[in-house]
């Protein structure tokens, strides 16, 4: 929660991994990701539980069991650097798919349609020629 949306801008315009953000997206963010209290103050739109359940069960979900059923041209795209969704990750998953590849984007981070949406969407019109 934060006084403002003016605060909460402030706050995450310096404390990674939002200040990756490209600026005006990050504005964005905070004009659409809070709400205003009835006290005036701002809170986020996502319910915590629901974000932090989200990210708890992505590893246990069953799709990853059915990768080699995929059988459209797929793309795992990724920022550099060492993460857990970076290039080795990327590699791993492509191997999966029949006909899996891998887009790498070494300038970007693990936000990086946040970060450069202008080179992902160069990206991703690119992958379908």
């Amino acid at each position: 929660m934060f006084p403002s949306r003016a605060a909460a801008l402030a706050h995450y315009a310096v404390k990674p991994p939002l200040s990756s953000l490209r600026a005006d997206v990050l504005a964005h963010y905070i004009e659409d990701g809070f709400f205003d209290q009835p006290d005036g103050t701002v809170r986020l739109r996502c319910d915590p539980g629901a974000e932090a359940a989200t990210f708890s069960m992505a590893p246990h979900a069953a799709v990853w069991d059915h990768l080699d059923e995929v059988a459209c041209l797929t793309t795992f795209a990724c920022g550099g650097g060492a993460s857990d969704f970076g290039i080795k990750a990327a590699t791993a998953l492509a191997a999966r798919v029949p006909r899996g590849r891998v887009d790498e984007h070494a300038t970007l981070g693990h936000l990086g349609p946040l970060q450069d949406p202008d080179e992902v969407a160069l990206a991703v019109a690119a992958a379908f020629p």
